[in-house]
């Protein structure tokens, strides 16, 4: 729980990479709406256009407060370097959200160095990788369940 989080006055930038069908944009837009926190300027970028529709329409059914903005782009974690994959997107980014995407890319490092480039001085990136062995323990956990 965030003390006195309706008093907070100020501007949060978040950047959902690879943000699939919306899991992570949706329940950072709800917990601020819960929390009446304001402020907070969310892009939701992926590849998929199946995706971001999927997104944008279980983003449309909640009741989201209009002190968030939710902005959905299609395109490439790697084309971040360059910056025109965000056009009108204000930069850079204070939090990256990055799960179970960057294992996915040809260059993982490349990757995670193009999250940087738009990751500002302060700023925080969340990042989960799927190993090799991790998938090999989950499929074990599907046979024997």
């Amino acid at each position: 729980m965030v003390p006195n989080a309706k008093h907070l006055n100020f501007t949060v930038r978040v950047l959902i990479a690879g943000g699939g069908t919306g899991d992570s944009t949706i329940h950072l837009a709800q917990r601020c709406t819960d929390l009446n926190i304001s402020g907070v300027h969310i892009v939701h970028l992926d590849l998929s256009q199946a995706s971001i529709r999927i997104a944008q329409a279980r983003l449309a059914r909640r009741n989201i407060s209009s002190g968030i903005t939710v902005a959905f782009v299609r395109g490439s974690i790697l084309d971040l370097m360059n910056k025109q994959v965000l056009p009108g997107c204000s930069l850079p980014f204070d939090y990256i959200d990055c799960v179970g995407v960057l294992h996915h890319l040809p260059d993982p490092v490349q990757g995670a160095r193009a999250l940087q480039s738009v990751l500002a001085d302060h700023g925080a990136i969340g990042m989960m990788l799927y190993g090799k062995q991790s998938t090999f323990f989950l499929c074990l956990v599907y046979i024997y369940i």
